[in-house]
């Protein structure tokens, strides 16, 4: 049976933007698991006990019957310069527990900060976070990502963010880029040279 992680950041004892989480459970219940009710993220976490100062990472490990859930406090990081790596195999359209062949792809990233996947040409994502690129005037995000995270799905909603595809060979078009994901929050004054990022 196929099992799936939820990440969610706690800070100081408050979970954050669980509803967004919460319809990413619903969508892979009903894709894997038709039959049964998702999980409720709001009453699972309120009914354990969990850190109260600090900044963690809530791990949830779930499948249809089980779920496991742990806590790994969390550093600030930041994301700064990326190693293209392609792969046109590459399917992460759910939130897996198996991340075997993106940890493989990681591996190629040498003293970059992290990997940029690139799958038939166009952008996808960082092994760990979706990406934004800044043209100078509004931030974009390509419309093909691995997987659509709950912070790039808010920052759609809130109309902070666009999408557009995106061409590796189109990445010198922008100024600037950041990654985004439930433990690195956007910051509209954060601008990291798309030079920054390179085969």
């Amino acid at each position: 049976m196929c099992q799936f992680i939820e990440t969610i950041k706690l800070k100081d004892g408050n979970f954050f933007h669980l509803n967004y989480h919460q319809e990413r459970v619903d969508r892979t219940f009903l894709k894997f698991f038709p039959s049964k009710a998702p999980y409720n993220l709001e009453t699972i976490l309120k009914s354990i006990q969990k850190p109260e100062n600090g900044l963690y990472r809530c791990r949830i490990v779930y499948d249809s019957s089980t779920q496991k859930i742990e806590f790994i406090e969390q550093e600030e990081r930041e994301i700064k310069t990326l190693k293209i790596v392609e792969c046109n195999s590459i399917d992460y359209s759910y939130k897996y527990l198996n991340r075997e062949l993106i940890q493989e792809l990681a591996k190629q990233k040498q003293n970059y900060d992290d990997i940029l996947i690139v799958k038939d040409g166009v952008v996808t994502d960082t092994s760990i976070a979706n990406i934004l690129f800044y043209d100078g005037i509004k931030w974009i995000t390509p419309d093909s990502p691995l997987l659509p995270g709950t912070t790039r799905a808010r920052l759609l909603k809130e109309g902070i963010i666009e999408t557009t595809g995106i061409m590796v060979q189109e990445i010198s078009n922008y100024l600037s880029f950041q990654v985004v994901n439930a433990l690195i929050a956007f910051d509209k004054n954060r601008f990291c040279p798309v030079k920054n990022i390179r085969f």
